[in-house]
């Protein structure tokens, strides 16, 4: 029977089999995040989940949102210069073709 999986399921699991104390598995990046939400009202976090504006400046504002569109936009850029620079190599390639083609039909 299928059964939905559920933040938390796997530690409810665990203790259940255990008897342990649930083990946090936030990651260190979403720790953060998790900061910030505990200390916003009943009302800005209802807020969040029906504003889709207050949800993308809210996620806009986030130091690890930032670093991680930052990082997007570095790697999109360097691969735009290899893309480039490899494309600049392309008549070279073609003339290199032809000679090996002219001297393979002699």
């Amino acid at each position: 029977m299928f059964r939905p999986f559920f933040w938390g399921d796997e530690e409810q699991q665990h203790m259940q089999m255990n008897g342990d104390r649930p083990v946090s598995r936030i990651p260190p990046e979403a720790a953060g995040i998790v900061h910030v939400l505990k200390d916003k009202s009943a009302s800005e976090l209802h807020r969040l989940l029906s504003d889709k504006n207050a949800y993308q400046q809210f996620l806009l504002s986030l130091d690890t949102v930032q670093n991680q569109i930052r990082l997007r936009d570095e790697l999109r850029n360097e691969t735009m210069q290899l893309a480039r620079h490899n494309l600049e190599k392309e008549p070279h390639i073609k003339e290199l073709r032809n000679q090996v083609s002219s001297s393979l039909s002699l």
